[in-house]
């Protein structure tokens, strides 16, 4: 029975390892790893009095817990790009390795110790939850997540209580893991162990949802939407502010991959879309084929035209690499307005003509399709 809570945490130690084996990007997952073996080989050397001297025994498993309770919120702030204050965790930890030194110097009984080290794993848990508060404004997996680590440091804070009448006189090793105490805590530390290594798996899980989602929804070479992502988008979006959708195309495009080679075509590509990035305010922006992109933009028609119009002279003047002096890059590009009542790809219809206007007036201009019969161009 003793042994049961160290090998569970071995258990999912071994399966945040496996996953990140799997998923290396995933470099968190590592800190969950060394989290749990942390907290199962410091149980270990209690349970097993190695080393035997007391002295020793307490101050390597405590600086295993205090490690493990380090690496379990700093693992969750690597998952969002950032890190643990590692002054203030050596200050929490040198404090209380120091106190624990002199207490177990002085004979103490683990009444004294185990509150100690208890408070110890609670303030560095506690620290960590103050500088992960941002998880309360993500998903909902995350919300719940902060909501269960939360409670971890409270965990600690509450087992000081546990040990008012069941440790007063234990000051032996041996007598400590025979206690009932200890017995009491054997069963918790598994169910906490559990609870926790859940927690962290439905976060993990999620986590690789939300990319496998993303890598569905992304076009590879620009990083903006595709098709599925701009449905997606679409879809999640209220139509209470008017819309409207702009059909651009790169002019002889294919003239550019024969001419110069797909790895500039490809390079070509990537700064066009950059230059869309860079617009102001587009709701979305995607690429829907070889080189044509959708950008939906809010606010009247006349702006809107006007943006297409600036975009279209900016493209016109940009100076591409590996294009060579003389050769012009332009776009063309169709506008309509995307209706309260019809989806996007009808709107999308409606300014593919208008794109289509363009390129056999001449190109690099900007047609806008109000209706099937009422065309506005610009060039």
């Amino acid at each position: 029975m003793q042994l049961v809570p160290p090998l569970l945490l071995l258990l999912f130690s071994t399966t945040f390892y496996c996953i990140w084996l799997i998923k290396k990007h995933k470099k968190y997952l590592l800190r969950f790893s060394f989290s749990f073996s942390c907290f199962a080989i410091g149980l270990l050397l209690q349970i097993l009095e190695a080393p035997a001297n007391k002295f020793a025994n307490v101050l390597l498993s405590s600086v295993l817990y205090f490690a493990g309770a380090f690496c379990m919120a700093e693992g969750v702030l690597v998952r969002s790009h950032r890190h643990y204050s590692r002054r203030l965790a050596g200050t929490i930890i040198s404090i209380f390795l120091i106190t624990l030194a002199y207490l177990t110097c002085g004979d103490s009984t683990y009444f004294v110790l185990a509150n100690t080290v208890n408070f110890g794993i609670g303030i560095i848990l506690l620290a960590g939850c103050l500088q992960f508060l941002f998880l309360w404004h993500g998903n909902k997996v995350e919300r719940i997540f902060f909501i269960i680590f939360s409670l971890l440091p409270l965990h600690f804070f509450l087992r000081i209580f546990l040990t008012v009448s069941s440790l007063e006189d234990i000051g032996d090793p041996s007598l400590l893991v025979a206690s009932t105490y200890w017995n009491v805590i054997s069963i918790m530390n598994s169910l906490l162990g559990v609870f926790i290594g859940l927690a962290i798996i439905a976060l993990v899980t999620s986590d690789i949802i939300s990319e496998l989602s993303k890598d569905r929804d992304t076009d590879p070479l620009t990083g903006l939407h595709n098709r599925r992502g701009l449905n997606r988008y679409m879809s999640s979006q209220s139509r209470h502010e008017r819309l409207s959708i702009l059909v651009i195309d790169i002019d002889n495009f294919k003239e550019i991959n024969d001419r110069f080679g797909h790895p500039t075509g490809d390079a070509t590509l990537i700064l066009f879309s950059n230059i869309l990035k860079s617009m102001s305010e587009p709701k979305t922006i995607a690429r829907v084929g070889g080189e044509e992109f959708i950008i939906i933009l809010g606010g009247h028609a006349k702006t809107v035209w006007q943006t297409a119009d600036t975009l279209r002279e900016h493209v016109a003047s940009y100076n591409f690499p590996n294009i060579i002096d003389g050769y012009k890059i332009t776009c063309s590009i169709g506008i309509s307005v995307v209706r309260a009542d019809e989806d996007i790809w009808s709107a999308f219809s409606r300014a593919d003509k208008g794109l289509l206007s363009a390129k056999q007036d001449g190109r690099n201009r900007v047609v806008t399709i109000f209706d099937e019969n009422n065309l506005s161009f610009s060039d």
